[in-house]
């Protein structure tokens, strides 16, 4: 992996943990749901709205 820093201490946080496997019909309702409740919201990236949307489980 490359990091856009140079000639810099950084600190690098690893976060594991289980993810339920979900069937091709269940992924879809979710991704649904989850742009009916985001919509016209503005993210500044995917993370944020991934990290919404495995804190509603």
């Amino acid at each position: 992996m490359q990091l856009p820093v140079q000639n810099q201490d950084i600190e690098a946080m690893v976060i594991y943990q289980p993810i339920q496997k979900r069937s091709h019909q269940d992924s879809k309702r979710r991704f649904q749901a989850m742009l009916e409740q985001h919509q016209d919201q503005i993210f500044s990236n995917s993370t944020e709205l991934l990290r919404e949307d495995r804190l509603r489980g």
